[in-house]
């Protein structure tokens, strides 16, 4: 996975880039990330209770979920879908972070690439 942060704020060019092998099947992995049932089971920090109320797998489409803290505090998250090609390619601009302590403008561009045995998500 990659998270850009490109805004006009000074921080264009600022990237983190993840890499997991996951022994799985490629499809398997696709819907472990799109399937809303699956994502509330493993999305966000340890602890974290996820609801997905849409999540409109589309271009365009709109992600919309809240994660709550052990503690209670709730962040509402809302994001655009701006690529989707199953199974290989997700993109989506999370653009509003409510409950939380900063701003949030990021890219996350998902890649799941076919390497053998494994499948290997950039």
């Amino acid at each position: 996975m990659t998270a850009k942060n490109e805004s006009s704020s000074g921080t264009a060019g600022r990237e983190l880039t993840l890499s997991r092998i996951f022994d799985a099947p490629r499809e398997l992995v696709w819907k472990a990330m799109t399937d809303p049932k699956q994502v509330v089971q493993w999305w966000g920090p340890y602890g974290f209770k996820n609801t997905i109320e849409t999540m409109d797998l589309r271009p365009g489409g709109v992600w919309h979920h809240v994660m709550q803290a052990p503690n209670g505090m709730r962040i509402t998250i809302d994001s655009l879908f701006e690529e989707v090609v199953k199974p290989e390619r997700l993109v989506w601009r999370t653009a509003k972070v409510s409950g939380y302590l900063f701003a949030v403008d990021v890219i996350t561009e998902m890649t799941i690439l076919k390497k053998s045995p494994r499948w290997l998500t950039l």
